[in-house]
């Protein structure tokens, strides 16, 4: 089981892999990968009842991923609601709060997991920093040092099936 409780410190206001209890209230949902683990509440019919009311929250995921979602019928609902990203695409997204109006923009790129078909990490970009977030993922030997996007942040939230949640600050050496 996923030991991440789907909030991340510098982006309070999404949510990642977890679709219940505080999580209800975010402005945007991500999925890395269509596993147990990180479907908690996806299905829930609070989260659903929400949907039907807040017309500009959105779940993000890979084309893979979406796909293998939506072949289940139990996830149909969110049909019109996900928004596929292509990965290694930086993705202006607007997380805006319906009640206030309140805006804030995020950029978001997907990067290959290699844990299974359509898995991703995301990279979030703002105001708040520059976060990693990688979900559940195998780097083959020398895939770090090929994907530059994953030397530009400051935080790294490592998600573990069998450890606990982790999160770094990245120090940088002076250049």
């Amino acid at each position: 089981m996923s030991s991440f409780q789907g909030r991340m410190r510098e982006y309070p206001t999404i949510s990642i892999d977890r679709f219940d209890k505080d999580n209800l209230t975010a402005r945007a949902y991500f999925l890395s990968h269509c596993h147990k683990d990180h479907m908690k509440g996806l299905k829930g019919p609070i989260l659903k009842r929400r949907l039907e009311c807040c017309l500009k929250v959105h779940l993000y995921c890979s084309p893979v991923t979406k796909e293998l979602l939506l072949t289940n019928p139990k996830y149909k609902f969110w049909e019109s609601r996900i928004v596929a990203i292509e990965v290694e695409t930086p993705t202006q997204i607007s997380l805006v709060d319906e009640a206030s109006g309140e805006k804030e923009d995020l950029v978001v790129t997907l990067l290959p997991a290699g844990h299974c078909p359509g898995s991703v990490m995301f990279l979030f970009e703002g105001n708040n920093g520059t976060v990693l977030y990688t979900g559940d993922f195998r780097l083959a030997m020398g895939e770090v040092a090929r994907m530059e996007l994953l030397h530009s942040g400051n935080s790294l939230c490592i998600e573990s099936t069998s450890a606990e949640f982790e999160e770094h600050k990245i120090r940088k050496s002076a250049q």
